[in-house]
């Protein structure tokens, strides 16, 4: 599993191995909280199976959604070097199957190959555009289009069309792009009114003409 990530991808197969040997298999139900903002870093997780999502909340449980993650991506390892505490909550949104690896080992797997850290950093400057995209989204963006850009983003491209595969609720979108669930919810029917968007149970449809506005 943990050759398939880029985070890895500088290790010798024997050195993934042994990295795996270190690392535990967890399972986590839909709704389950993996990562509570404001506590101490232990581990890092990569997902194998399933989403997450990441997030923070105010003191009066305002929440600001920053993205879902999904196999084959990891997180919490920029906490590992530098044991701050966690920036950010993560919670399951399907259920998982994520593999942990203890700070310990990570932080030894770094001294020993510290060919890991061009990829740490990539990973940090991949984080820093998309803030820096999603700042100017706020700025210089309508509510519609941030709900288009943001679909777009959460995709992945079918054979005729883009398809979010976890469909997430008004609530949630609302919480990523910055507007009430109200806003969310008319701007969707009026997207899928317009033909731009097919919504059903588990998924968003997102048709070719709705990719060419993003």
């Amino acid at each position: 599993m943990l050759e398939k990530i880029d985070l890895f991808r500088s290790l010798k197969p024997e050195d993934v191995r042994e990295l795996e040997g270190k690392a535990s298999p967890v399972a986590y139900t839909k709704g389950t909280m993996l990562i509570w903002e404001g506590h101490q870093p232990d581990w890092l997780y990569v997902i194998e199976e399933g989403k997450v999502q990441v997030f923070s909340t105010d003191a009066v449980g305002h929440e600001v959604i920053f993205g879902l993650l999904g196999p084959g991506e990891c997180f919490g390892e920029l906490a590992l070097l530098d044991d701050c505490e966690r920036s950010a909550s993560v919670k399951a949104v399907t259920d998982c199957r994520v593999w942990k690896l203890s700070k310990e080992a990570f932080q030894e797997c770094c001294q020993r190959h510290p060919g890991i850290y061009p990829a740490v950093v990539a990973g940090l400057v991949e984080r820093i555009r998309a803030l820096n995209e999603g700042i100017k989204q706020f700025a210089l963006l309508n509510v519609r289009d941030r709900i288009i850009k943001t679909l777009i983003r959460l995709s992945r491209r079918g054979n005729e069309s883009r398809v979010v595969d976890y469909r997430p609720t008004h609530q949630e979108l609302a919480s990523m792009v910055g507007a009430s669930r109200e806003m969310v919810t008319k701007t969707l029917k009026e997207l899928a009114a317009e033909g731009y968007i097919t919504v059903d149970a588990e998924r968003i449809i997102i048709h070719r003409t709705l990719d060419q506005l993003g």
